[in-house]
């Protein structure tokens, strides 16, 4: 699971751009904070703990960009359908 939150924050990074640089670190430090009290969560199941984690995150991560840096120069030769299928598709795993 540590694994998990570690790629998740890294992957977070993406979309940091967009926040004041200021603002970074303290953003993340109280998204760390609060997945952490998740995970130290004894009442919550393994999936709940993930759910939770995913959805303390899920808030910074810029699905649109992730999609268009994973697909590179064949992201202008993708139909807008499909663009939006893979963002659609990155959102929910």
């Amino acid at each position: 699971m540590l694994k998990k939150v570690i790629i998740l924050l890294l992957l977070s990074a993406i979309s940091l751009y967009a926040i004041e640089e200021h603002k970074i670190k303290p953003l993340m430090d109280a998204k760390v904070k609060k997945v952490l009290l998740v995970l130290k969560n004894k009442s919550l199941s393994q999936k709940q703990k993930e759910k939770k984690s995913i959805g303390v995150m899920d808030g910074i991560f810029d699905y649109h960009t992730m999609a268009k840096i994973s697909m590179g120069k064949r992201w202008k030769t993708l139909t807008a359908m499909k663009k939006n299928s893979l963002q659609k598709l990155l959102k929910r795993n």
